[in-house]
């Protein structure tokens, strides 16, 4: 987006403020709010953060300032906060990159794969449980009546937290996302929505933003949205169901129509790490299903 679609964007949605933002090392999004009037600055020098104060930055109080320098690709609205856009960030401390910023060492991987003429393309449906806490400080499902034990893909389930996750899917939508499918999971109080893959920097970007909007969309309606892996020890935990497949702009380098095996598989994509298959129906079509818990 260049500066002048930039300005044209944020007159025309009407943004205040541009949410400058990047990843700690626990996966939490951390933001300053800048003034539209000052998106340029967002750009160059960057936002300024003392990266002493943020977890994993290996930085001192008396280190240089870690400037958030923006992507403007990535801007876009908020729709739960009327008035403000996003802009993801890299870290750059001295006017280089951050060699402890997460997306920074995204960035390089995928430089490795560029120079292969390789694109790397994830699709991914992430768990999370929709809770509620009580006057005595008690955490429960949201739905009092998601009592079952298997209620996966469960109508009732999904129907009694129907305005929650049409407030979500509509936040997501209005961001750019195209979410096609939503269910509840196999935990009582769970639930996974699926949205279209795309390049895996543009993925690992709309990810921290569809945590945001859970989270924040849930705490306006009094409820709790977490991802963390086990919120309880007698139900089923949250992960995350990830889809990936390396491109060279025509194929899918991981697809071998002639595997004996019958997977369609290149033989050295089973030295990648967990359970692999592959996966050839729906939006995710010829992407390779990789099951990793995060």
């Amino acid at each position: 987006m260049t500066p002048i679609e930039a300005k044209q964007f944020l007159e025309d949605n009407q943004v205040k403020f541009i949410l400058a933002q990047f990843v700690d090392i626990h996966g939490t999004a951390k933001t300053k709010a800048v003034p539209a009037s000052h998106y340029e600055d967002i750009l160059d020098p960057g936002a300024g953060f003392a990266g002493f104060a943020v977890w994993g930055l290996a930085q001192k109080p008396n280190s240089p300032d870690f400037m958030a320098v923006g992507d403007p690709s990535t801007l876009s609205i908020v729709p739960w906060m009327p008035g403000f856009a996003r802009m993801v960030c890299v870290g750059n401390v001295k006017g280089e990159p951050y060699p402890y910023d997460s997306r920074f060492v995204l960035l390089k991987q995928l430089q490795r794969l560029q120079e292969k003429g390789w694109t790397l393309n994830t699709g991914i449906e992430p768990e999370f449980s929709l809770l509620r806490k009580d006057a005595q400080g008690h955490i429960s499902p949201a739905d009092p009546t998601d009592t079952l034990e298997k209620p996966c893909y469960d109508y009732k389930g999904l129907s009694r937290n129907r305005v929650f996750i049409e407030k979500l899917v509509d936040s997501l939508q209005k961001a750019g996302f195209d979410v096609y499918q939503i269910d509840h999971e196999d935990a009582n109080g769970q639930f996974e929505i699926n949205y279209t893959y795309t390049d895996c920097l543009t993925s690992a970007d709309r990810y921290v933003f569809f945590k945001m909007a859970a989270s924040e969309i849930a705490k306006e309606m009094g409820l709790i949205a977490t991802f963390m892996p086990k919120p309880f020890d007698n139900r089923s935990g949250n992960g995350m169901h990830m889809h990936l497949s390396i491109t060279d702009g025509k194929n899918n380098l991981f697809e071998d129509d002639s595997d004996v095996r019958g997977l369609s598989l290149v033989k050295n994509g089973l030295s990648l790490h967990g359970r692999i298959a592959c996966s050839r129906s729906g939006t995710n079509r010829n992407l390779c299903a990789f099951n990793q818990f995060l």
